[in-house]
């Protein structure tokens, strides 16, 4: 990612540039052991704004975490 400012202290969206070089969709996802992604998500079991942000990683963790997202449902009045 390269990002260039201009030398003036003026930031306004016209005069910066951000030029961001995205990975090939070829490139293979880093294997994770399930093992190590058992204890990631137990020790997040309780911080549900955590695991709906790690559900978005990829799908294989989307399917993992989804059930423990929707395991307690709390009604309150309006």
């Amino acid at each position: 990612m390269e990002i260039k400012r201009p030398a003036s202290a003026d930031c306004s969206n016209e005069n910066n540039t951000i030029t961001m070089s995205h990975p090939s969709i070829e490139t293979e996802t880093p294997y994770l052991p399930s093992e190590i992604l058992f204890n990631i998500i137990n020790h997040l079991s309780e911080d549900k704004p955590t695991l709906c942000s790690l559900s978005l990683v990829s799908r294989s963790i989307n399917t993992t975490i989804t059930p423990l997202l929707w395991s307690t449902l709390r009604l309150s009045p309006f």
